[in-house]
């Protein structure tokens, strides 16, 4: 089936700059757009995340590349939770942030200082069993 799409100037300039850095046809470029973002309501909310922030993103992540939506929801949990024997320690978003802030000053990692925060509440609520 053949379609036609009129485009403003300014969107027509945007693509055929990326069509010519990737040598392809414009045509082909909006095709494989346009299949791309099939399954999108164009009216629903979506985000796109550049390849500059995603890489940053699945670094900070650490668990290699974000593959779709439902990989990136589980690594933010992964991240975003703390659990011990299955119990989630449900800290505050600005406790987190504390807690990373001051791995960073002690140059260690999120997971180090989680375990060592684990640890210490260990020893505080436990220190009777030694």
């Amino acid at each position: 089936m053949r379609a036609t799409v009129q485009l403003t100037d300014d969107i027509y300039e945007l693509y055929q700059a990326i069509a010519d850095k990737h040598a392809v046809r414009i045509s082909s470029l909006l095709q494989e757009q346009l299949k791309r973002f099939a399954h999108v309501d164009p009216y629903d909310r979506i985000i796109v995340l550049p390849a500059t922030q995603r890489d940053e993103l699945e670094k900070v992540l650490s668990g290699g590349a974000i593959e779709d939506a439902s990989d990136l929801v589980l690594k933010v949990e992964s991240l975003a939770s703390i659990q011990l024997e299955g119990v989630v320690l449900d800290f505050t978003p600005g406790q987190k942030r504390e807690l990373k802030r001051l791995a960073e000053r002690q140059g260690i990692t999120y997971e180090e200082i989680v375990k060592r925060t684990v640890q210490s509440m260990e020893e505080q609520f436990f220190s009777y069993a030694h």
